[in-house]
């Protein structure tokens, strides 16, 4: 009871109340740049007019925590993102709605509002993310995670959310379940099993953090202690760890003493597709919905395309024939480097990127790799050399801040591929795939993705394909927002870039 109160304050919890600080501050900050914009424009407007505003938004953390947005831990960024969009744009829209029945609009005027309505879209998420940065290692802002599972399907149970360093979620206990567990295990690890290392530290678990579940004994007398010991944690079930008769008790049991229990299919079970629940009578099932296998939505993710790709044409002119130029002072060779890839449907297309490599590439790489065995594994294993000797002095820039992908505008402007999507592969890259290769082709790639934004170059090779496969599983609008807003730090702070 000790750990409830030390992490909540009048039922809401710290994490909470850090947001909701969070929020305020940024909408203060959106108020205040739209507010200044208003003064610089003709009419007589008094600093002390904003102040009837000011206590109108307390409006937003209302809306906010109508959509679960406190603390939210539960929510992917993506969906996060959209809400938050959401929520601030049914609040501003109130906020007009309400000073222009009052006749207070002229006071105001619609450009305050779009200013501020674009202000706090912006400042709202960035507010909440350094929010996140700051508290994310605190002990009061983490939320435990019971993790049920037995020995074995702890070696291989994805535990990412632990491994995100501001997801809010840190692996608190193991329990596994075990027939006729001697007492003398107690709250400690049964011989012969495998404890997950603890994701958030990368520290094994203590003996005291594992607790045996006698599935021969009553669940209810197990689970008390743990539910008293770890108050407000989250329990993560493995299924198939579960013995078939036990589930429905088991979930039961554990419902009575948590307020919140996931259940994680097997790898092999269920696929990563969103999914959400339909009742059927006293019965249920899930609804499994992939995005891209709809011709609407895909129109959509064209025309947003093409959209940002004409606007970002238009800016980044300049910056293209700089670069040309500077491409070709470097090194002889031609400006652009194409090279066949692999789109949507399986179709081949040309991808455009700046040359970063010297012109007799293919020499000079199996040159270094037959007289450096290390690199030659390197190669092997994801296809890209950390110190490539191919590339050009501009090439490893271009590359360190992937501005050599800005010639694929063509690209996209043609249909061939799309602003985010999956790393376009060549043809030797489809065996890599295996049976992911299916799923691959139904998007088409992208100059940024979920692996560009996820580490990257740092990442293996199956990491990639199963970021890829999640991202065509899991499609959205909102989820290529995000993206193309992740990009714009990773390109910035070059990770996992050479």
């Amino acid at each position: 009871m000790a750990e409830r109160q030390r992490t909540t304050l009048g039922g809401l919890s710290y994490v909470s109340l850090a947001l909701v600080l969070a929020d305020l501050s940024a909408l203060l900050v959106a108020f205040a740049g739209a507010f200044v914009v208003r003064l610089l424009l003709p009419g007589a407007l008094s600093p002390l007019t904003g102040q009837g505003i000011l206590p109108f938004l307390f409006l937003f953390p209302c809306l906010f925590g109508l959509l679960k947005l406190y603390p939210g831990a539960l929510l992917h960024p993506a969906e996060e993102l959209k809400r938050l969009s959401l929520a601030v744009s049914l609040g501003v829209l109130i906020l007009f709605a309400l000073f222009f029945f009052t006749k207070s609009g002229d006071v105001y005027s619609r450009l305050f509002f779009l200013f501020f309505w674009a202000s706090a879209l912006v400042c709202v998420p960035a507010a909440r993310t350094l929010m996140r940065l700051k508290f994310c290692d605190r002990r009061w802002w983490q939320v435990p995670v019971i993790v049920v599972a037995n020995a074995s399907a702890l070696r291989d149970l994805p535990m990412d959310a632990c491994r995100v360093r501001f997801s809010g979620f840190l692996q608190a206990a193991v329990v596994i379940p075990c027939e006729h567990c001697t007492p003398e295990s107690g709250p400690g690890q049964p011989s012969g099993t495998l404890v997950l290392p603890d994701g958030n530290a990368g520290r094994p678990c203590r003996p005291e953090q594992t607790f045996p579940l006698d599935i021969a004994r009553p669940l209810e007398q197990q689970i008390q202690p743990l539910a008293q010991r770890f108050p407000g944690a989250v329990v993560l079930i493995h299924w198939p760890s579960v013995p078939a008769h036990l589930g429905g008790k088991l979930v039961d049991a554990l419902s009575l003493w948590f307020r919140t229990v996931l259940i994680l299919p097997g790898k092999d079970w269920l696929p990563t597709n969103p999914a959400h629940v339909v009742h059927m009578g006293l019965s249920f099932g899930l609804v499994l919905r992939r995005n891209l296998a709809d011709p609407t939505l895909l129109r959509m993710k064209r025309l947003m395309d093409l959209v940002c790709t004409s606007l970002a044409a238009i800016v980044a002119l300049p910056l293209l024939l700089v670069l040309a130029i500077l491409t070709r002072l470097d090194s002889p060779g031609p400006i652009f480097f194409r090279q066949a890839r692999i789109g949507r449907n399986g179709q081949v297309f040309q991808v455009y990127k700046f040359r970063t490599m010297v012109t007799n590439g293919q020499e000079v790489l199996d040159a270094y790799l037959a007289a450096n065995p290390e690199a030659a594994a390197e190669w092997k294993a994801v296809q890209k050399l950390r110190h490539d000797p191919r590339v050009t002095r501009i090439g490893r820039f271009l590359r360190k801040t992937s501005l050599d992908e800005l010639p694929q505008i063509i690209n996209i402007m043609r249909g061939e591929m799309s602003l985010v999507g999956p790393r376009p592969i060549v043809r030797d890259e489809i065996p890599r795939y295996g049976d992911a290769f299916a799923l691959y082709t139904r998007c088409p790639p992208g100059i940024t993705g979920l692996w560009q934004v996820s580490g990257r170059s740092d990442t293996t090779y199956d990491e990639r394909v199963r970021l890829d496969s999640y991202y065509i599983n899991n499609w959205s609008v909102w989820l290529d927002i995000y993206i193309i807003l992740r990009t714009i730090p990773e390109v910035l702070l070059r990770r996992g870039a050479y």
